[in-house]
């Protein structure tokens, strides 16, 4: 604390010389001048005196006859004298000062660890649908309810952790390996209601019914239409008369998989463009700042060019992000040349994208039973059509319609 003040009034690293250097440092303690790190030398004294005192040793050196020579200066009244006469760049200096500040406020960067099979489109349409965005002030990120949203809208992820560090937000989560995405829009239904029924998305035929929870209405071998209820939810209280006295809700819990057929097409054209690069390169340079941009060198104005760009954003430290960003952006330049598939090739080409769909299916765990497909060519494209009989769990929630209770077993009850 003492240097902090020493430094705040300013202070001397002075050379006392002559015959009376003894005298000189006793009158400076008489008369309240503080001297330290008195340092001896052949024959003068080195020391560090106040800024203050120094202005007081006129008389002093007067009366002992010595000489003072100053070989240092330092405190901030040296330093405000240096700068004070750059007055433009102490501006420059503060107007910076005060920036950072101001977009020390904001969220500038949005980091996500841990993801598999949560991709990075998957993701930033999640951050559009919860109004989340580079540019929100920290203090509008709701982390409690973020972290919720998330899991709510991703049944595979089972923990999640947001945290703000800087102008960074961190989101990590863990997502459950052993998670099948068979359909999107199962998991995004929220079992809100305490009962439900299962219906087929589907028409079909039942292959096997396996009930855990709820009144099966279907059996193996029953045909259904997109909408039956297959387990239903509603369970009926009967009397002794065999009539339904009341009812009891559950959640339908159970596996059905029906058959049915799946619609598929392709097509490919005989002639297609193929690219050949030259060799020629460019790079160009630019810098962003919110969402101006300035290009450093122009882009090639002829041609045809493949654009690879590369991206980095300022940071002060690790966490302090900044909305400035630069890179490259290279442009390779390519001629396109005319070709045709021949009949041979565009078959298997068809082949091979219906063998990579079919692999898709079974990937969501759906069992392909058999392929109903035909190939016929035309003059300018070539096309596959037909169905593939398939198997799934081709089930989904649908709320339970209440059924109204008896007149007269209301009375009963009574």
């Amino acid at each position: 604390m003492l240097s902090f003040f020493r430094f705040l009034k300013g202070y001397l690293w002075i050379r006392v010389s002559g015959f009376s250097t003894e005298r000189f440092m006793n009158l400076c303690s008489n008369h309240g001048i503080m001297l330290w790190n008195i340092t001896p030398g052949k024959d003068y004294y080195e020391m560090y005196i106040s800024l203050s005192g120094f202005y007081r040793l006129k008389p002093i050196v007067k009366k002992t006859g010595t000489r003072v020579h100053v070989k240092k200066k330092a405190g901030f009244p040296f330093v405000w004298a240096k700068w004070k006469k750059r007055k433009v760049f102490l501006l420059g200096l503060l107007a910076c000062m005060i920036s950072l500040v101001i977009l020390s406020r904001f969220i500038w960067a949005i980091e996500l660890n841990g993801n598999q099979m949560l991709t990075e489109d998957m993701f930033s349409d999640f951050l559009v649908k919860n109004h989340i965005e580079q540019g929100m002030l920290r203090k509008d990120v709701d982390i409690d309810s973020f972290e919720k949203a998330l899991r709510n809208e991703y049944n595979f992820i089972t923990w999640t952790s947001a945290r703000i560090e800087g102008t960074k937000l961190v989101v990590s989560i863990k997502e459950n390996s052993a998670y099948i995405d068979n359909d999107r829009e199962n998991r995004k239904e929220e079992t809100l209601e305490e009962a439900w029924d299962y219906v087929s998305k589907v028409d079909g035929v039942v292959e096997s019914i396996v009930t855990r929870q709820g009144v099966p209405l279907v059996a193996k071998g029953s045909e259904v239409k997109a909408g039956d209820i297959l387990i239903s939810g509603t369970i009926p209280i009967m009397g002794d008369d065999g009539l339904a006295k009341n009812y009891h809700y559950v959640g339908a819990d159970g596996d059905v998989y029906i058959s049915y057929s799946y619609p598929y097409s392709d097509k490919i054209a005989y002639a297609y463009e193929e690219k050949h690069y030259t060799g020629e390169e460019k790079n160009t340079y630019y810098l962003s700042l919110f969402h101006m941009t300035l290009q450093l060198f122009r882009k090639p104005e002829n041609g045809s060019y493949t654009v690879y760009k590369t991206s980095n954003q300022v940071k002060l430290m690790d966490d302090f992000y900044l909305p400035i960003y630069f890179g490259t952006n290279q442009y390779r330049a390519y001629e396109i040349y005319e070709k045709n598939y021949s009949t041979q090739m565009s078959r298997e080409i068809l082949k091979e994208n219906l063998n990579k769909f079919c692999q898709t299916l079974e990937e969501k765990g759906v069992q392909i039973i058999e392929k109903n497909v035909k190939i016929k060519q035309g003059k300018k494209e070539m096309k596959l059509t037909g169905t593939l009989q398939v198997v799934e769990k081709a089930i989904k929630k649908s709320p339970v319609e209440k059924q109204e209770i008896p007149p007269d077993s209301e009375e009963t009850e009574q």
